[in-house]
């Protein structure tokens, strides 16, 4: 009698437990789907944590990991716990963007190429699933090098309030929304770059196919020109922006959206030839500068020994990170000794002894090998 009252008991519970999550597990969903990853992910973490084989528990406590931009490790996990039963082919997409973002641009690729072999992949994910393939190839060879620079500081903003993180001597020139210097024409909250000089004005220009192109006009007697197109390799059929020019007149840093690169924005250096009027064929800079997400704006100050870039890799929605480094001869390529000296380099620690110091050094030294064999 005993024994079957113990039966009862269990059935009971079991039956009680199975229906609490089946509730847990409806709410965490219609969370999910609202958009309220933070509460999802409680409900999705109980969840997988107490039916751990669960792929669609693991699949979804993953997801909420990746859409809250928090604990990358994790969400491969959960993720790759999925992946042996897969609920959506979109799984492999979502491991191929996390891998893509650890540096490991072949274990990115792999799932990115599954996903897209699926019969039943979405549409949409499957344009951006080609595009990081294409990213995933270039920073194979983008890893092999990587700069070395020592951070001073890093400040979470808002995208919106960019400027007002830039310490820019004004022997450097001067960074500014587009809506403060021109009156039409131009996107008012894009950045334009007025040099030292205040005689010449870099701006991207949005043309007929939607993209940006990089721009300038001069300053003449008592008039500017009309905006000149930059010559040369520097522009493409995708978006240029965020130019900013040394003052050697010669060098120049720009972000591009191009093919080459390692993902969304990277940030570019290119040199104008003054006998030739153009400019010369972009380097991609790489790691640390540049990562799978958007990196732009890297504004060197000589004056101050000091530059700055942003990037919103590890940020949250609308915000983004500024970092400010030091800027002197010490900024230059190195080959990559493995993928772990890339993924410290690219987490972008603070240095502790960093000092910063008027230096000489005009521009960064990519394209200075690190030995006779690099």
């Amino acid at each position: 009698m005993k024994r079957v009252i113990y039966l009862l008991i269990a059935n009971f519970l079991f039956i009680n437990l199975s229906a609490q999550q089946q509730t847990s597990s409806a709410r965490a969903l219609s969370l999910f789907n609202e958009g309220r990853y933070a509460e999802a992910l409680v409900l999705y973490e109980q969840l997988a944590n107490s039916n751990s084989r669960d792929v669609n528990y693991n699949y979804y406590y993953g997801l909420s990991l990746l859409k809250l931009n928090i604990k990358s490790d994790e969400a491969i996990k959960r993720l790759k716990v999925a992946a042996t039963r897969p609920p959506s082919p979109d799984v492999h997409y979502y491991l191929g963007y996390l891998y893509q973002r650890a540096y490991e641009p072949q274990l990115a690729s792999e799932h990115y190429q599954r996903f897209l072999k699926s019969p039943k992949a979405d549409k949409e994910l499957s344009k951006l699933a080609e595009r990081a393939l294409r990213d995933c190839q270039s920073a194979e060879s983008l890893i092999n090098k990587h700069f070395s620079i020592e951070i001073i500081a890093k400040d979470t903003i808002d995208a919106t309030e960019l400027l007002s993180h830039y310490g820019l001597s004004k022997e450097a020139g001067q960074l500014l929304k587009a809506g403060d210097f021109f009156k039409v024409g131009v996107s008012p909250d894009q950045i334009v770059f007025r040099t030292e000089r205040a005689n010449e004005v870099f701006f991207p220009l949005l043309g007929s196919t939607g993209k940006y192109d990089l721009y300038k006009i001069v300053r003449l007697l008592d008039a500017w020109t009309d905006a000149e197109l930059l010559a040369g390799e520097i522009n493409s059929d995708y978006n240029e922006l965020y130019p900013f020019l040394l003052t050697d007149g010669t060098t120049i840093y720009f972000s591009s959206d191009r093919p080459g690169g390692m993902g969304g924005l990277d940030i570019y250096q290119s040199y104008f030839d003054p006998s030739s009027g153009s400019f010369s064929e972009p380097d991609n800079l790489g790691p640390p500068f540049n990562s799978p997400d958007d990196d732009y704006l890297l504004v060197p100050d000589i004056y101050a020994g000091k530059a700055w870039f942003t990037t919103n890799r590890g940020a949250e929605p609308d915000k983004a990170i500024v970092v400010e480094l030091i800027w002197d001869n010490k900024v230059v390529r190195n080959l990559s000794q493995d993928i772990n000296q890339v993924k410290v380099a690219a987490s972008l620690p603070i240095s502790p002894n960093a000092m910063p110091k008027a230096s000489t050094t005009l521009h960064a030294r990519a394209g200075v090998p690190a030995s006779k064999d690099s």
